[in-house]
């Protein structure tokens, strides 16, 4: 058995195709030939040099990534045979789960159905003598496992953990995509075991992985076979293997946020000048030029030790910046501070003498106690690098620190001083706040967190058996916290697009430089946009392909008036700053739409379903009280229940373009909660996400608008279903 791996739309996808040959007859099966341009060479090559006799084409999964090419490749190579999953393109043979077929004379592949990242996902498992293979498509990856798109975490786990796991344990796996790089970091934010630190070396000197790494392999390294390891367990907080399963996946999509991390005056690498006071204020207002430098006006903070009160600092002065806290024995209350600030306050009091300094120094600023910080009170201390404390202390050590460090812990007391007005910025601003607390720090003790709740009632407190230096022995957990913390409430203050992070939103290309900003910014102010400031109403819904319904897509709309008969809408993505425009609507009174023809009226869809189902939502603007907005969003209802739209998306955000590609394509929308389920598998996950982050409740929309009025449906209106049925032979 010889395979040959086709890399594909690298630097994108990555993905792979593989040229599976019988050597004996030369009897060949490319798999997943997604992308045509650069299969078909090396297949032509191949065969005209006569090194293969191409039978078959073979798709792990109906994905146009996947099986996208197979049309392409029928053109290019003539009648082939297309085995893979019930909804691959014009695929002529699904095998059952278990059921072999040969290649060539000595190649034996088995088909094993693993449902999860869609419906009709199938791995093969091809032996040849002693040579084994899996190809997985995006199933199982190297140190990872494809999103549940179309299934959930119960069958990912029998995919994984009992049909894969059962495999022998030489056999070579080779994924859909090349994914190692990335699906290392997070194994290693979950677990440091041995195996994936091993990964991570050799992810880092080769950039494709295919073929590497074996089944057994995969049972070491990948967390997602690991769901009954307690330090996996002990990362997701379950113990039940599906529930470690779900807990896994929901980590590994969670919402990216930029990171940014600089050292303060005195710490890490960051160079002062030789006249800097090392002052709380004075790193407050580094900090402060530091974010100004970076024009960065919202952020959420995370804090630790000496980064509280300087945040808190910062707070003062720019109320409405910090969108969000999370404090990691972060204090602000007197009780938090424990009797290990005993020696610090005699400190205080003191009349900063040499000798004075020298006690001090004498008492905290030595390796015993440098180490002590990060390893009293860790339930593991094995768990904590050495190097963290070995480092940061050697940092302490240069010349000049202990000064500063002396410095600074002699200023502290100006911050205790301004307790009294972080609590009342706490009270008013009654900002989202997590503490999660190692509560055997002898430092910052537990009722400094438990305090929090006194001025900020829906502060969110946790306690770790953990010391300090907490996020050392507890990433994980900590970084899930964080994450679903900040998913809860990055709506919490304001629903304004201004204070939408400006993230990577799948498109291609630099990030928009400042420059455009800021020429952006003043266009706005001297040019006129009549047009756009016509857009009176923001709606959301989902739109469908109307050639292929299992593909459905978010749509924000932000529509017009043109007339009394007819609307229309920009359509993005996203109700973020840089949001991409992916199409357009218009919308017409059932007057205008008797006007049409009969074939053009099939092209429009109704909004009966969308509106009484309450799946088509008009957001509440931030400060306006539900109970009214309630209302004016159930008299839009009313206008909008009889109108029909006509819909193209020229960008096809959902299979990952990152330009506009091809031809427009005519979109519709579900007439029916059963359609909906049947055609596409996604729908409930994507309208559970979406009904999430606007806070709105589709039951609850649907029962306040059981008195609309159902419209009399034009019986072309939705005609691409009607095109759907014939190709399925659905009566």
């Amino acid at each position: 058995m010889h395979i040959e791996s086709i890399p594909m739309w690298t630097g994108k996808g990555n993905n792979y195709a593989y040229l599976v040959t019988d050597e004996p007859t030369k009897d060949s099966v490319i798999i997943d030939p997604a992308n045509p341009p650069e299969v078909t060479p090396v297949l032509k090559s191949q065969i005209d040099s006569g090194k293969i006799n191409l039978t078959a084409i073979v798709n792990t999964h109906h994905h146009w990534d996947h099986a996208g090419g197979n049309d392409e490749i029928l053109k290019a190579f003539g009648k082939l045979a297309i085995i893979g999953g019930r909804d691959c393109k014009s695929v002529t043979k699904t095998p059952k789960h278990g059921e072999i077929f040969k290649i060539g004379e000595r190649i034996s592949a088995k088909a094993l159905h693993t449902p999860c990242h869609t419906q009709d996902s199938i791995c093969y498992f091809l032996e040849d003598g002693d040579q084994r293979a899996v190809f997985t498509g995006d199933t199982l990856f190297i140190a990872g496992c494809g999103r549940f798109f179309e299934g959930n975490a119960k069958e990912m786990h029998k995919a994984l953990n009992e049909t894969l796991a059962a495999l022998p344990d030489d056999t070579k796996v080779y994924p859909g995509h090349e994914y190692t790089k990335s699906n290392v970091k997070f194994c290693l934010a979950v677990s440091q075991s041995e195996p994936i630190k091993k990964l991570e070396a050799f992810a880092a000197q080769n950039q494709q992985t295919q073929g590497k790494f074996t089944i057994g392999d995969e049972k070491l390294h990948n967390v997602f076979m690991r769901v009954n390891d307690p330090v996996i367990q002990k990362a997701t907080g379950k113990t039940d293997p599906v529930d470690v399963m779900a807990a896994l996946r929901e980590m590994k999509n969670s919402i990216k946020y930029r990171v940014i991390a600089p050292d303060f005056p005195g710490f890490g690498f960051t160079e002062v000048p030789a006249d800097f006071e090392y002052t709380f204020e004075a790193l407050t207002t580094v900090t402060a030029d530091f974010l100004d430098a970076l024009s960065i006006s919202a952020f959420s903070v995370y804090i630790f030790d000496y980064g509280a009160p300087v945040a808190f600092r910062l707070a003062l002065q720019r109320p409405n910046a910090i969108k969000a806290i999370i404090s990691q024995n972060g204090n602000a209350y007197k009780e938090g501070l424990g009797d290990a600030w005993a020696p610090v306050k005699d400190f205080w009091t003191s009349e900063n003498t040499p000798h004075d300094r020298a006690k001090i120094e004498s008492a905290l600023l030595n390796f015993d106690m440098t180490k002590l910080q990060y390893t009293q009170g860790t339930a593991d201390p094995n768990s904590i690098a050495p190097e963290s404390y070995y480092l940061d202390y050697a940092l302490m050590e240069r010349p000049g620190n202990k000064d500063i460090q002396l410095d600074l812990l002699r200023d502290y007391r100006h911050n205790i001083a301004l307790y009294d007005r972080f609590h009342e910025y706490f009270r008013e601003s009654q900002v989202p706040l997590l503490a999660i607390w190692g509560k055997n720090d002898f430092f910052f003790i537990p009722p400094g967190a438990e305090a929090f709740k006194r001025d900020i009632p829906n502060a969110e407190v946790k306690f770790l058996d953990a010391g300090h230096f907490a996020v050392e022995s507890d990433t994980a957990v900590i970084a899930k916290d964080i994450v679903d913390f900040l998913t809860r409430n990055k709506f919490s203050h304001t629903n304004k697009d201004q204070d939408f992070p400006m993230m990577d939103n799948g498109a291609a290309g630099e990030p928009l430089r400042a420059k455009h900003r800021v020429l952006e910014t003043g266009a706005g102010i001297v040019q006129d946009f009549q047009p756009v400031k016509q857009i009176c109403a923001f709606l959301n819904a989902f739109h469908i392909y109307a050639d292929d319904p299992s593909r459905c897509v978010e749509a924000n709309h932000y529509c017009s008036h043109i007339t009394e008969d007819l609307r229309q809408c920009l359509i993005y993505d996203s109700p973020k700053p840089n949001a991409r425009l992916i199409g357009i609507e218009y919308m017409i009174t059932p007057r205008l739409y008797e006007t049409l023809p009969r074939e053009e009226r099939r092209l429009w869809h109704s909004h009966e379903f969308e509106v009484k189902s309450g799946m088509l939502v008009m957001p509440v603007p931030q400060g306006v009280p539900e109970a009214v907005w309630k209302k004016a969003e159930t008299s839009e209802m009313e206008e909008v229940i009889p109108l029909y739209g006509k819909t193209f998306h020229f960008w096809q955000i959902d299979r990952g373009d990152t330009v506009p590609l091809g031809m427009p394509k005519l979109m519709g929308s579900f007439v029916d909660e059963d359609m909906a389920k049947r055609t596409c598998p996604s729908f409930e996950k994507m309208l559970e996400d979406r009904d999430q982050r606007f806070n709105v409740d589709r039951k609850d929309k649907a029962k306040s608008r059981e008195y609309i009025e159902i419209p009399k449906k034009h019986p072309d209106a939705d005609g691409f279903w009607e095109d759907q049925d014939k190709k399925a032979n659905r009566p």
